[in-house]
């Protein structure tokens, strides 16, 4: 076994949980201890149900987000002016994610805007936005 785990060292620890916490509301059928504990360690004081059963009512305000009443007006402007829209992201799986989904909503409210996306190069670029993706 390797001394060194990942190139910063980190290293997945075990998280202990109560074999109480196991039990998720519903067919006991729908949900294996598993999923039982991973839903104890990672769900804090949120009912196991929210995460089983999700609904619009779970989601926060995104206007609720420091500059996201500015970004939308940015954004609308962009699309009004007929303006090139880039979307930079990150390379890790919620940042392709959120790119791809906000690229698709582009193309249905504003099929003709001209758009292109960013995702940096993970060692020629690090993490995060730069001047390298702007361009």
């Amino acid at each position: 076994m390797h001394d060194q785990l990942s190139l910063t060292g980190a290293r997945w620890e075990r998280v202990p949980y109560s074999e109480d916490a196991l039990e998720v509301p519903g067919d006991a059928s729908t949900a294996s201890r598993v999923a039982g504990a991973m839903l104890s360690v990672r769900r804090g004081t949120q009912p196991a149900g929210d995460w089983l059963s999700p609904s619009m009512e779970h989601l926060h305000d995104p206007y609720k987000m420091r500059g996201m009443e500015a970004a939308v007006e940015r954004l609308q402007r962009a699309i009004r002016d007929r303006e090139k829209v880039r979307i930079i992201t990150d390379y890790d799986v919620d940042g392709t994610t959120s790119s791809l989904v906000l690229q698709a909503v582009l193309r249905i409210l504003a099929p003709d805007l001209e758009l292109d996306f960013h995702i940096p190069h993970r060692f020629s670029e690090g993490y995060g936005f730069s001047a390298i993706a702007a361009e």
